[in-house]
């Protein structure tokens, strides 16, 4: 489904970048709420849809000191 949403030429999907509202250090877990903004618009550039998605990312920082994503997870307002 995924696919044929993707392949389609009459549409584009723009994500804005993340408008993060909080992040949570503690020992080697980071978690970041945020909000993700995706613009659909048609093949004569018009915005049919913008969607809002409020998303929060673990992190488990890796043994070299940096971070790595383990989980993300988006769902609509």
């Amino acid at each position: 489904m995924l696919h044929g949403i993707l392949a389609r030429r009459d549409s584009s999907f723009c994500y804005a970048p993340a408008e993060i509202e909080a992040v949570i250090v503690e020992g080697d877990t980071l978690v970041v709420r945020l909000v993700w903004t995706l613009t659909v618009s048609d093949a004569a550039g018009a915005t049919p849809e913008v969607v809002r998605e409020n998303g929060v990312d673990g992190f488990r920082r890796q043994p070299v000191g940096s971070w790595k994503i383990r989980v993300s997870h988006a769902h609509p307002e």
